[in-house]
């Protein structure tokens, strides 16, 4: 895998150009990236709090993690720490995570994850 920066453009439905070199590829999945949102909770500007971007910059593994956002994100990022042994839990404002799957394919998610050792 290679990451290419750059301004890009789509040629077709299968060619990409960035940078001025052209790509092609059956399926193009475009990440233009983004930022973490530090949600308005009292207190949580004054502690030494981590980001998708942060966690992983950890000298050691956590015993344990709360994850506040059970989007994709928070999911994967779950889901990853449970696996090296870290207890997981997830806090999500809704019911079911990862809300812009579908309803069926956000249980499996959520049965996926549970199985995985997130709570």
């Amino acid at each position: 895998m290679k990451l290419r920066e750059g301004p890009a453009s789509f040629v077709d439905g299968e060619t990409i150009e960035v940078g001025g070199r052209r790509f092609r590829a059956k399926r193009i999945f475009v990440c233009v990236g983004s930022h973490p949102a530090v949600p308005p909770i009292p207190g949580l500007r004054d502690v030494d709090y981590l980001t998708n971007e942060t966690l992983f910059s950890l000298d050691r593994l956590p015993e344990s993690l709360i994850i506040l956002g059970g989007g994709a994100i928070g999911c994967e990022m779950g889901q990853a720490f449970a696996r090296l042994g870290t207890r997981v839990s997830i806090a999500h404002a809704t019911s079911t995570s990862c809300r812009t799957a579908t309803r069926r394919r956000g249980a499996s998610s959520s049965r996926c994850s549970r199985r995985k050792g997130s709570r």
